[in-house]
This record gives structure tokens, sequence and C-alpha cells, in this order.
């Protein structure tokens, strides 16, 4: 948990789903939200919007710049099949993510959190609800704010780092009582390579204790699972053994949900990716758990490789 990123990239809201076709330019917000555009020779000199749109006429990325010229902050929008946003993310001016949002009640930390605190038996409406997840300056996730469609908080995620950036602590609280309803503490040995999770729960007593040891990178694939009938085992089993022996394999590959191929920004984020195709537009790609192909702009990109280790971005590098 020590990094959220690969989690905010596989829902898809942090990068703009499509190219960009033309720029709008606007005083304020105020301006922006009812279309009234700035000619563009009035912009210089003065601070105002400036919003890019796809091809949809829809808008995608939000710059607020200063009378210098200087970019102040953006905003990554993304919307769902229908149009609808579901997400944006902030980048502050030197280019890093500060807070992400995420809409609609099925954002799974929410949900998780939904699930747990309020019983069964009450019926609440959370459409429509937000998730707004803040970083610290390492970027490790600092703090889950959840609130309704009309405003209202409702409930937190709170996290503590070590100076190594492990996580310590994660505080789950009810708001607006600002009570603490789940608490998670984490110990970490180098020296054992394992890490201990106390769990506590409502009213604060221990719930479990649990020490999970890290699996050393020699310890994998020491012994291949057994064949039992199941196709999907046994194909990942043929797989491995490929792997194991060196042996080319030409035909259609099975690969593990926990493998992926790797996207880095220009900014330095590393995110997973299923690498699909490239074209004059970008890079086709799809994130965790999303259908939807997506086009990351080539400019946005420092590198891609694919699970099994090939560069396929820079091709000389």
């Amino acid at each position: 948990m020590r990094k959220l990123f690969y989690f905010l990239f596989a829902v898809n809201f942090c990068l703009p789903q499509n190219t960009i076709s033309y720029l709008q330019y606007f005083w304020t917000e105020k301006d922006f939200i009812a279309g009234t555009a700035l000619p563009k020779t009035e912009r210089f000199n003065s601070d105002h919007l400036a919003v890019s749109y796809n091809e949809k006429g829809i808008p995608v990325y939000i710059n607020w710049i200063s009378k210098n010229g200087d970019t102040v902050k953006s905003e990554l929008l993304s919307y769902d099949q229908d149009g609808a946003l579901v997400g944006k993310s902030r980048i502050d001016s030197v280019g890093e993510i500060t807070n992400v949002f995420r809409y609609g009640e099925t954002e799974p930390w929410s949900l998780e959190f939904r699930t747990y605190y309020f019983p069964e038996s009450q019926i609440l409406s959370f459409m429509g609800q937000e998730s707004e997840f803040s970083f610290d300056k390492s970027g490790n996730i600092q703090e889950i704010l959840f609130k309704t469609v009309n405003g209202v908080y409702y409930g937190a995620m709170s996290f503590r780092y070590n100076h190594h950036d492990l996580l310590t602590q994660e505080l789950w609280i009810s708001i607006p009582n600002n009570e603490v309803v789940r608490r998670f503490a984490l110990e970490h040995d180098f020296l054992a390579k394992s890490c201990k999770i106390w769990e506590y729960g409502k009213t604060g007593d221990l719930v479990s204790h649990v020490v999970l040891e890290m699996v050393p990178e020699d310890g994998f694939y020491n012994r291949l699972p057994p064949k039992k009938g199941n196709v999907l085992e046994e194909v990942f089993v043929i797989m491995e053994e490929l792997r194991m022996n060196r042996i080319t394999y030409s035909g259609p590959e099975f690969i593990p949900e926990t493998e992926w191929d790797k996207l880095v920004l220009k900014t330095g984020e590393e995110i997973p990716v299923d690498y699909i195709s490239t074209s004059k537009h970008g890079f086709h790609v799809r994130f965790l758990d999303e259908p939807d192909e997506l086009v990351i702009p080539a400019y946005q990109v420092e590198s891609l490789t694919s699970r099994w280790g090939e560069i396929l971005y820079p091709q000389n590098k």
C-alpha cells in the first residue's frame, strides 16, 4: 500500500481518454461553466483557464494559467461511455498529482467503508458519491474522504508511514461524529522479512492478528502446482514449464492476472496496463479491471515495457 497509483490508474481517471482536438480559454471557472469563451488574443498578461477538448467536445484537461504564463495547477478529467464524469486528478505547478477524485457508488474504497460501517438494515443512497484521495510529497496516499452527492461527508481513511515510507497505521473514521471505527496497526521486521498486522473493530477491541512473511525471489515456482483438471491451471503450468526451460512458445499466451505491462509517464509514475497497440494518436491500453480501451498520447510517455521485459517504447532505449 505504499503507493496507490496503480489502483488510481486502474480505475481510469488520471489521464484524458481521447486525443486533444482543440483549446478554449476562459477568464474564470464561472465563465468555463457558463461556456463564455475568451478570445485567444486576450489571454495574455492576465490570469485565465486553458481548457483542452477531445473530438466529442468534452473537456479533458484544464490548466490554470497565471498572467506570467505559468501553470498554477491542472486537472485531468475522465468520463464513462455515456459521457458522465467519473473522476478527475489535480496536479500542482511542478507536475505532481496531489488529489484524485472518483465519483459513483461503486468506487472500491468507499464501497468497502460503507459495507463495513453501515448496517444492512439501514437503507441509504450513495449514488454520485465522491471519494477524494490526497497524497503526501512522497506519493503515498495520506487520506481518503468520502461524501455524498449533496456534499455531506460521511467517512474517511487516514494513513501513517514510517521513515522508510512503509505503512504503519490505517484509521477508518466516521463523520460527523469523528469516531475511529476501524484501525489497522502494522509492524515491519526487516531482519525476519515479515509484517505483523493488528486489526481493531468498532469498539476498539482486537479483531485479528496476522503475520505476513515475504517469500524470497528464488522461492517462487520451486514446485509447480499440481494438475487437477482445471484448464486454466494446466495452461499456467505449461507456460511456466516453458519459461523455466527457456523454450520459446509461439502460440496464444496465458497471462496471469497479476502480470501487467509497465507504462512510465514523463512525471516518473509507473502504471501497470494491458498494452494493446500503437497508433499515430498514441498507445492503446487498458487499465486494471477496466474494459474500455484508452489512448495515452506519446508525449506523456517516458517508456513502455511489456510484461515479459521487452522495451516497446522507445525502441532504442
